[in-house]
């Protein structure tokens, strides 16, 4: 075996282990006590064998079950969402085999496979939300929590596909596409209205709405409001002369959103709004700590027109049109002796989108899926300035024009062979191409082996390309995109009957990344391709569903990343652990609990000895019960449940080495169905 894959098995993992062994045993004892079977009508009570039948459409661009897809697959259902009672996508993602999040209090950041550098804003991962792209086009972010107001309650699955995704999907996907599909009107509730509320003063309010015409009109509703006041922060790094360290009345967050979709025949409407406003308790960009104008706001929308014909014996026809919009305001006062001032930045999109693609099924062995994306950003521009001046003003409009082709070839009964090439040309930072390999092997009526390979690539965004501070910061309009090779091995296999395995044995190389640095001719920040990371990983899941419907599912992940120069990857884990498992107790009653547990993370600080600071691991666990009573629904939820104390690494505009996060935490919601 690789030394990269040699597990250590520190004394947390021990513990961890233990805390696993003796859930287990108890939940285990109840799965075969006398309890309600499972109903095999109910969604919530299905059987594995009907989870893994979920056709799922993100890997490759039409529906397939998920053991035939090239890639490493894994789906989040309506049920799991409702029994775990995940509130935002960041915290339903953080369910995912070799997924972890940070969290600097202002915003949350997804780690897959050892990567995830401080502040990058998601922007090498590729979210869909019904298949559309909802990156946006000035920092290239994806919104993962609150500042994504989505109602999970009206959302059928989240599927999640590891590895690069360019081929299909184009700049972002490097990492993993994430696709969060809604339900239609007609397989949801006529009117569900839910309200929570919980510590630190939390309040929230959801409503979803739809149903279909008699005439086949499909509508569907659905919003989010959510107000939290949060708690009174310590930060030991500001506790000086000036002030005791205490953040008071910061950590506030208001948002809301909705949704409507629209589907009739061949025709579907999309149509989104959400916006989110939140306090920045930390002293973030070096601001006056403790100054309550300190904030950051996001918006954004889009609506997105489809038509899709039925397909015929041979072919398939999806033509797609968009219209998005994106705005991220930020206020940072500097109390600086003799210049108080306000900087305040606003970056702002505006872009078109036109897409076609055709699937033709040439032979019962062959299927070729082809097509071009048009994109035309109109406003992609940023703004610096403060009450005397302007530091910064300007719009770089650009446009993107893809063509990709995709040839999946069933070469034996058991055996798919999948090859895909796509090119990207950018006005703005050239071209690219990229290609794709995939081998699926039924080796078994109960096992599947996929070896896969992939490119995916980001172009450089235009923050990183053109802003410039004539005090600090310079443009670099030959910044060359990111690229990321990965090769993959997935094992898949049925145990038995109510368990099913999978492991994933995958190696990544990155060029080109995109780092800030200081320029030692004039000591001007710029942004430049500097490094490679690289990363070696095992993954390995049990999911088991039993008749007396205990649902349980172990987690493991071993990952080592490093740099060009071998060093250790800041944020980066080497080891993640998670034990997540739900049952009802009696008819009507649901208990449902998560417990992980991830080694050290290596910060950006560097300590008095020089060397880095890493922060210590720790055991966090989730507890939910949750009641139905006719069309009434009542859950309880303790989150943190040992009051572990555990931060996240920040990044380089904080002064802090790492974010303290939530101890433990409670809430209630009830809900009601029309």
């Amino acid at each position: 075996m690789s030394p990269a894959l040699v597990v250590h098995w520190p004394q947390p993992v021990q513990r961890f282990a233990v805390l696993a062994a003796v859930l287990l045993v108890l939940l285990g004892a109840a799965a075969f006590a006398a309890s309600p079977s499972r109903d095999p009508g109910n969604p919530e009570e299905a059987s594995l064998e009907v989870l893994l039948s979920i056709p799922i459409e993100t890997a490759a661009r039409h529906e397939q079950f998920a053991g035939q897809a090239p890639a490493s697959v894994t789906v989040i259902t309506a049920a799991e969402i409702r029994r775990y009672g995940y509130r935002t996508l960041a915290e339903a993602l953080q369910s995912v085999r070799g997924f972890y999040l940070s969290d600097d209090r202002n915003y949350q950041y997804l780690g897959i496979r050892g990567f995830s550098r401080p502040t990058d804003y998601n922007n090498r991962v590729l979210l869909l939300l019904n298949g559309h792209r909802m990156n946006e086009n000035v920092f290239g972010s994806a919104s993962i929590g609150t500042d994504l107001p989505l109602n999970l309650a009206a959302v059928e699955r989240i599927e999640v596909v590891r590895g690069p995704g360019s081929v299909l999907y184009g700049s972002s996907a490097m990492l993993a596409v994430v696709n969060v599909i809604t339900r239609d009107g007609r397989d949801g509730d006529r009117l569900s209205l839910s309200a929570e509320g919980g510590s630190a003063g939390r309040k929230r309010l959801l409503a979803t709405s739809g149903g279909q015409t008699a005439d086949g009109l499909d509508l569907a509703v659905t919003g989010v409001w959510g107000d939290l006041a949060g708690d009174d922060l310590y930060f030991p790094e500001y506790d000086d002369e000036t002030g005791d360290g205490v953040a008071r009345n910061l950590d506030w967050d208001h948002h809301g959103g909705i949704l409507g979709t629209a589907r009739r025949g061949p025709f579907r409407a999309q149509a989104y709004a959400g916006v989110r406003e939140k306090g920045i308790p930390t002293g973030a960009f070096g601001v006056t700590f403790g100054d309550h104008r300190s904030r950051s706001l996001d918006a954004s929308g889009h609506l997105d027109l489809r038509y899709a014909p039925e397909p015929s014996p041979r072919g398939a026809l999806e033509l797609r049109a968009q219209v998005d919009t994106y705005r991220s305001d930020g206020t940072y006062p500097y109390d600086e002796p003799g210049d108080p001032t306000v900087i305040r930045e606003r970056a702002e999109g505006a872009w078109l989108g036109l897409e076609g693609q055709y699937r033709w099924d040439a032979t019962p062995a062959s299927r070729l899926i082809a097509g071009m994306e048009h994109r035309e950003h109109l406003r992609a521009s940023f703004r610096s300035r403060d009450e005397e001046a302007v530091y910064f003003d300007e719009n770089f409009p650009f446009r993107v024009f893809s063509v990709y082709a995709q040839e999946e070839y069933q070469a034996r009964e058991n055996l798919s062979l999948v090859f895909g090439v796509r090119h990207d040309a950018y006005s703005a930072a050239g071209s690219t191409t990229t290609p794709r390999g995939a081998a699926v092997l039924d080796l078994t009526p109960s096992a599947t082996l996929k070896l896969l390979y992939g490119e995916a690539f980001r172009a450089p965004n235009l923050y990183e390309t053109s802003y410039v501070d004539p005090d600090a910061a310079k443009a670099n309009p030959r910044l060359r995109a990111e690229r990321i090779r990965t090769a993959e091995l997935v094992w898949e296999q049925h145990l038995f009957p109510q368990a099913f395995a999978s492991a994933s044995l995958y190696r990544y190389v990155m060029h080109n990344l995109i780092d800030q640095q200081a320029d030692p001719t004039d000591g001007l920040l710029q942004f430049r391709n500097t490094g490679e990371a690289r990363a070696l990983g095992l993954e390995v899941e049990v999911v088991t569903r039993w008749s007396s419907g205990l649902n349980l599912s172990l987690q493991y992940a071993a990952q080592r990343a490093e740099g060009q120069r071998g060093q250790r990857l800041s944020n980066a884990p080497r080891h993640l652990a998670r034990i997540g498992l739900d049952r009802p107790l009696t008819r009507g009653l649901i208990l449902a609990t998560d417990w992980r547990w991830e080694s050290s993370r290596r910060t950006l600080a560097i300590g008095e000895d020089g060397r880095p600071i890493t922060e210590p691991s720790g055991i966090v666990g989730n507890l939910r019960l949750t009641g139905t009573l006719g069309r009434v629904r009542v859950a309880v939820s303790v989150r943190n449940l040992l009051n572990t104390r555990y931060a996240y690494p920040g990044g380089l505009e904080h002064l802090q080495p790492a974010i303290e996060q939530d101890g433990r935490t409670w809430s209630v919601d009830l809900g009601y169905v029309f």
